[in-house]
């Protein structure tokens, strides 16, 4: 964790940077735990829905399945690229 110094702030101006940084916090967490559909992950991934499909069906990618609809994690599909592009580049 970084160390902050802080001179000659007021306490308003240190409201505004604890509120602005606990808003962000709270964006980040709901962007987490937000979940897309088919169609929106297909989107979200700049993927076909097709290729969406055969990475399920293959287990190559995280997903939710309940009932017969399947639901993606935003957070879980991140992490999914961020190792894919790592191996990609391990493999380079």
């Amino acid at each position: 964790m970084k160390r902050l110094i802080i001179e000659n702030l007021s306490a308003d101006d240190l409201k505004i940077i604890i509120s602005e940084a606990v808003e962000q916090g709270l964006k980040q967490k709901q962007d987490e735990d937000e979940f897309f559909n088919v169609q929106q992950a297909s989107q979200y991934l700049k993927m076909p829905v097709t290729t969406l499909y055969d990475y399920t069906s293959n287990k190559k990618i995280p997903f939710h399945k309940k009932g017969k609809k399947l639901h993606f994690s935003k957070h879980e599909l991140n992490a999914w690229m961020k190792t894919k592009k790592e191996k990609e580049v391990n493999h380079e």
